[in-house]
């Protein structure tokens, strides 16, 4: 009797409070991130002449001339992942299901910031994920398949791959050889 209000307290306490759980992407997400960035230990320009490293890494610490290895690549992956987690996390306004969840952090891995008001916001993207319009998100992650107004073969595969992601379709084509 005992053991059964204490386990009816625990079950009350949950569900009488906001508890919100950190989502992390999963194995198959960082499989994806790793298969479409994959590994560079030299620093390089990557098309938008941003200067890049490991596993898609960018930002002030990356210049020309760097090298790095594996295992700093890995390290500075999880960090870049946790930056990108927390922000899908705070900008998008429902829970996602953990392969909706994976697909929108390697989305924003690539492409960057889309969620919140600012030069790069998508409101119709951020909407679309918020109501959790699955058609819309489709159409709208396609129209990130193009640089500097070209369609990219590997930003198409890599949106359909997002897509497949997204549906939980790990069977897709598109995610054959990645995970």
């Amino acid at each position: 009797m005992r053991k059964l209000l204490y386990i009816s307290l625990i079950i009350f306490s949950l569900h009488s409070c906001d508890v919100v759980f950190a989502q992390h992407t999963t194995s198959a997400g960082i499989s994806v991130i790793k298969y479409y960035e994959s590994f560079r230990p030299v620093a390089y320009q990557c098309p938008s002449k941003i200067w890049t490293i490991f596993y898609g890494h960018t930002g002030n610490d990356v210049h020309p001339g760097m090298i790095g290895t594996k295992k700093q690549g890995e390290i500075v992956l999880k960090n870049d992942l946790v930056r990108f987690e927390n922000y899908v996390q705070r900008s998008i306004n429902r829970n996602l299901k953990w392969h909706e969840f994976d697909a929108i952090v390697c989305f924003s891995f690539n492409v960057g910031y889309r969620f919140s008001p600012g030069e790069y916001y998508n409101p119709t993207l951020k909407t679309a994920i918020d109501q959790g319009n699955t058609n819309l998100i489709l159409i709208q992650l396609n129209h990130y398949a193009y640089g500097k107004g070209k369609l990219l073969p590997g930003l198409v595969k890599r949106r359909k791959s997002e897509g497949a992601l997204y549906e939980n379709y790990l069977t897709s084509p598109f995610l054959r050889g990645i995970l």
